[in-house]
């Protein structure tokens, strides 16, 4: 199943969309093929942390989800309201506004960086996903040339590098990365599908990627090198954010148990929410922040933050 099969419809209509200007929207690279990926796990071993976390809910939603955090603190995300529509929100000093795209008829915000630029997607009439990049009040569509059937864009640096995903008619998801208007394709050498997830300031790219076998690992894209990052004994491991010191944080499943985690120097924390049925971390900022959601013993997903004594 692929990324752009797993977030569900929305049925909402606003007005006129502005769309990007200026974009060279050309794929103009390939950097899997010539790129080597190695091992970040070794030996290394998982232990409980020391975090404070603090449980968040948008008023009136049935699910709200933590994705993004700036410097700030701020939080972006997506909560699904009592119809069943998705929109995107952002968490700043307390309170929460909503992000919709005019005219979608459903909305997810997925990135922030220090100035309070967003990026993520919105469903148009047809169901087709489409990037966008908020910036104040003026939203900008940004798709992949030949993206028939979507683009995702997942992370946004200060400097307005995007990461993002996007889907041909082969049904597969390929990452890129967009620096100064230019798209370079992002797919991790022989996979099945790639998403990266998050991207910071310096440069460097963590995501997800599919194997021959249908398993998910992370992996950390190091200025043309792929790094594996894989949870001792985890099923699964996803990587979704990582924060400009190099603290990489993302979840895993373990016996179809959904637990957070933190990556720094070969070592992993684990981030679950007290008392949760399943947790997943999805962001960090430069202060150790942490964002994400949990889901309680009904199965309701609410968001989190969480902050770190490391």
């Amino acid at each position: 199943m692929t990324l752009f099969e797993k977030v569900c419809m929305a049925t909402r209509r606003h007005g006129s969309i502005l769309r990007w200007t200026g974009l060279v929207a050309v794929v103009v690279g390939m950097i899997a093929g010539s790129l080597s990926s190695s091992q970040l796990t070794g030996t290394s071993t998982r232990s409980a942390g020391t975090l404070n976390f603090v449980s968040f809910d948008v008023p009136g939603a049935t699910l709200t989800r933590g994705i993004g955090i700036n410097s700030h603190g701020d939080v972006v995300g997506v909560y699904i309201d009592n119809q069943g529509v998705h929109h995107g929100f952002l968490k700043e000093a307390g309170r929460f506004n909503s992000i919709d795209v005019p005219g979608a008829s459903g909305t997810e915000a997925k990135g922030i960086n220090s100035s309070g630029d967003v990026v993520g997607f919105y469903w148009d009439s047809g169901g087709l996903t489409h990037g966008f990049l908020m910036q104040g009040k003026r939203f900008r569509t940004i798709d992949v040339s030949g993206a028939s059937q979507g683009t995702i864009l997942w992370a946004v640096t200060d400097d307005l590098k995007i990461a993002g995903s996007y889907d041909r008619d082969d049904l597969i998801d390929h990452g890129f990365a967009l620096v100064n208007g230019r798209f370079t394709e992002v797919d991790f050498p022989g996979s099945q599908g790639t998403d990266p997830y998050g991207m910071n300031n310096l440069g460097l790219i963590v995501g997800t990627y599919v194997d021959s076998n249908g398993a998910r690992a992370g992996f950390l894209l190091n200025h043309g090198g792929f790094g594996i990052i894989n949870v001792p004994g985890a099923g699964n491991t996803t990587a979704r954010g990582l924060n400009n010191q190099g603290r990489i944080v993302g979840y895993d499943t373990m016996q179809g148990v959904a637990h957070g985690f933190m990556l720094e120097n070969g070592a992993f924390t684990t981030v679950d929410f007290p008392a949760a049925s399943a947790t997943w971390a999805r962001g960090i900022n430069t202060l150790g922040e942490i964002t994400g959601s949990y889901s309680d013993a009904s199965g309701v997903e609410h968001g989190f933050t969480a902050t770190s004594t490391f």
